[in-house]
């Protein structure tokens, strides 16, 4: 073998090996076409080790500080290895675990999941989630991982496949592909699941004036509702939301986090849902403490002022009216991601 050619193949090895060594150890692929059918598919890839195996389902949910994971949602499950489906087993002492023997060799498992959205119920991401023209998907609802990883250290390569005409919106940047599929950045476990997707057939998205400190960062309220004609945004709240992010610059001095987004759903079905995941912080050896400080001073400060505005359901004796933004009423579904 000459220079060249030895050269050439150094390369290739180089790149395949370090292709090898980015690979994330959890794959997601959601396909939520048919979420107006409150219906939804989901294909994930997982790196394992051949042996026993018990895979969970999240149980705790950030933010609702209770065993709350909406485990009656799947519906549908297969798991396969190199194209083999695999038997498993549901722990007997926890409904969350399911037991699986991985074969020898095998470094990976492909997992086919089917979800059954919720049409009625109370609470938080248990809760209904979506309408025939919008959806709040909780990605806690279609995951499956090893039991005892940390959620932080675990690497996820993410994408949702969008109804048609649809628009989506997530603390995560993404890339429209074609076929409406939407790519996530790569991002923890952790992360992924404190970024709920916000997705819908109207839409609308207001910029924010950025500030002091790091007047640069992107602030945005993104709204979607079950028309156009809802999302009528007074002149006024643009500048007033642009005014609580200077606010907030000015009581805290810093900005933990790398964008702002306010998600908020507006429909005349019922509140799906109104949590604050974790904010997409600009990263920090004070990350944790700032966490909490970020979390309570800016999430705290916005809440107030949009709940008694956007909260509020108006009845009628025909049925739900339906909320517009203009007459100040509706759902808020999730602030500051």
């Amino acid at each position: 073998m000459g220079p060249k050619a030895g050269w050439t193949c150094g390369l290739l090895l180089a790149a395949l090996s370090a292709g090898a060594a980015q690979a994330a150890d959890l794959t997601v692929r959601v396909d939520a076409r048919e979420v107006a059918s409150k219906r939804v598919h989901t294909e994930l890839t997982l790196a394992v080790k051949p042996g026993p195996l018990t895979l969970v389902y999240a149980k705790w949910m950030p933010g609702e500080h209770g065993p709350t994971g909406p485990l009656e949602s799947m519906i549908g499950l297969e798991i396969k290895a190199d194209g083999a489906r695999l038997s498993w087993s549901r722990d007997p002492l926890d409904m969350y675990a399911l037991r699986v023997a991985v074969p020898p060799g095998v470094r990976q498992l492909e997992v086919s999941m089917e979800s059954g959205l919720a049409t009625e119920g109370a609470g938080f991401t248990a809760a209904p989630t979506s309408s025939a023209q919008l959806a709040i998907l909780s990605w806690n609802q279609f995951l499956l991982f090893p039991k005892g990883v940390d959620a932080d250290k675990v690497s996820v390569s993410a994408s949702v496949i969008a109804p048609p005409g649809w628009t989506v919106v997530c603390a995560l940047e993404s890339q429209a592909k074609p076929g409406g599929t939407y790519e996530f950045e790569a991002s923890s476990l952790a992360r992924l699941i404190d970024s709920p997707v916000q997705m819908g057939l109207y839409a609308k998205l207001v910029e924010l004036t950025g500030s002091d400190p790091l007047a640069d960062i992107k602030h945005r309220l993104s709204f979607m509702a079950d028309s156009a004609a809802a999302l009528a945004v007074p002149g006024e709240l643009g500048p007033g939301y642009s005014r609580l992010v200077a606010e907030n610059g000015l009581l805290f001095g810093s900005r933990m986090y790398r964008h702002y987004t306010w998600l908020v759903s507006l429909s005349a079905h019922r509140p799906l849902w109104a949590r604050t995941p974790r904010i997409e912080r600009r990263p920090g050896r004070r990350e944790r403490a700032a966490r909490s400080r970020s979390a309570d001073g800016f999430g705290g400060t916005a809440w107030p002022r949009i709940r008694p505005q956007l909260e509020r359901q108006i009845p009628s004796p025909a049925g739900p009216v339906e909320p517009r933004l203009s007459e100040a009423h509706g759902w808020v579904v999730v602030v500051g991601v």
